[in-house]
């Protein structure tokens, strides 16, 4: 039961002459990433059908806030903290380290983090005629556990831009 045990891995072999991993990534890889990650959100918006697979099939521990290791959010801020003196320079050269917004970030995680875990998990939402269609929270979607470049496989196409252009990455 996966559910008890933390995880289940899928591993498919992806072809390393049409896909591959890096990071840094550059500004377009990044793009391509983001729209990826919304197209998996995207999926599941209102479909019924995959929400109920997902919440019987997919491990919970990968981003259900409740079977997380809670030190995870409560060290969230100090993390962000950290984040933001790592990434200091390139968030000078963005424009970014003089927006208040940008440093709250970490607080506005805390607070706002198990509100919407709440919202986007996939669980029922508690009905008394068990008859009817399966009712999902209106923004359950699919989320990705641990979305990050080395967990992303970007299409060759974006590679030698990745490799040609140190000051373009992200």
């Amino acid at each position: 039961d996966p559910t008890q045990r933390g995880g289940v891995i899928l591993l498919s072999v992806i072809s390393p002459e049409k896909y591959y991993q890096t990071s840094p990534l550059t500004l377009e890889a990044c793009r391509a990433c983001l729209r990826g990650i919304a197209q998996l959100h995207a999926a599941a918006w209102e479909n019924t059908d995959l929400l109920q697979k997902a919440t019987q099939q997919l491990s919970k521990a990968s981003f259900h806030l409740t079977v997380r290791n809670p030190k995870e959010l409560a060290t969230c801020v100090e993390s962000w903290k950290g984040f933001l003196q790592a990434f200091e320079p390139h968030m000078k050269q963005a424009g970014l380290w003089d927006k208040p917004s940008i440093h709250a970030m970490g607080e506005r995680i805390a607070k706002l983090a198990q509100y919407i875990s709440d919202q986007m998990t996939p669980s029922l939402v508690e009905q008394n005629d068990t008859t009817t269609t399966p009712q999902f929270s209106p923004y359950a979607t699919l989320i990705h556990g641990d979305f990050k470049a080395m967990n992303a496989f970007l299409p060759k196409k974006y590679e030698s831009a990745c490799s040609s252009s140190d000051d373009n990455q992200h």
